[in-house]
């Protein structure tokens, strides 16, 4: 359907104040999500507004991960980064023994299983 230049504006001032989305829009008068969005530019060049940025209706965003997956990968990378952290101090500071500096290499070499930290404690992944 043909809309005015005034409807369009109408359309496009209602996106621009969050007042609907454009997926909202896009349903409610028949047009594409990408023509809602033209419109909301027309109006905003029209009227010299700035760019919204980094604003996102919750309906706009997809979630690529399940939360548990989030979870899981959370417990296996945590460990790491610990170690990583303990591995990194343990080499910037003179205070810590040598055989400190060998148990936190066996820890971080029991999680990475890159050959590289099995023997020096320096991995070649990061």
């Amino acid at each position: 359907m043909k809309y005015t230049k005034e409807q369009r504006w109408d359309i496009g001032r209602r996106i621009y104040y969050s007042k609907i989305s454009r997926y909202e829009t896009a349903e409610e008068y028949g047009i594409s999500e990408q023509t809602a969005r033209n419109y909301m530019r027309m109006y905003r060049d029209a009227n010299r507004l700035p760019p919204k940025r980094g604003q996102r209706s919750i309906s706009a965003l997809s979630f690529k991960k399940e939360p548990a997956e989030l979870d899981e990968l959370k417990s296996i990378l945590t460990p790491m980064l610990i170690s990583v952290a303990r591995l990194r101090e343990s080499r910037a500071s003179p205070s810590i023994t040598a055989t400190r500096r060998l148990e936190i290499r066996r820890e971080y070499s029991q999680i990475c299983s890159c050959q590289r930290c099995r023997l020096t404690g320096q991995c070649s992944a990061s």
